[in-house]
């Protein structure tokens, strides 16, 4: 297993509970981060969850931004682990730089010879 080049993905969050890494999230855009649903326990506590971006190494580093709100996906299931998705909308922007940039997104998905293009 070979490490990852410093910044080498640019829309990697690391979303940090009362200071430690919990989970991962991408950056969709300056306001929100995409993540699991089952990453969203905390709340009732969001004072002490917060998304930590630009960061090579997850406990120093980057942008250290406060969460506003969880969006969890309206049908997910825990027992199942179905619609395991939700969003997370931050309390400030995210500020773009080299090392920090949304993940790209597919505009338009068609089929060719059962080869799905983007």
């Amino acid at each position: 297993m070979s490490l990852a080049k410093p910044h080498s993905f640019p829309w990697a969050v690391s979303l940090q509970y009362k200071g430690g890494h919990d989970c991962g999230g991408v950056i969709i855009d300056q306001w929100n981060i995409l993540t699991a649903a089952h990453c969203l326990d905390y709340a009732n506590d969001l004072v002490n969850y917060l998304a930590r971006i630009g960061a090579h190494n997850r406990s120093s580093s980057g942008q250290l931004i406060p969460i506003a709100k969880l969006i969890i996906h309206p049908y997910y299931d825990e027992s199942r682990s179905t619609n395991d998705i939700g969003i997370i909308r931050l309390a400030t922007p995210i500020i773009y730089t080299n090392e920090i940039q949304p993940i790209c997104l597919v505009d338009n998905v068609r089929k060719k010879r059962n080869i799905t293009i983007c």
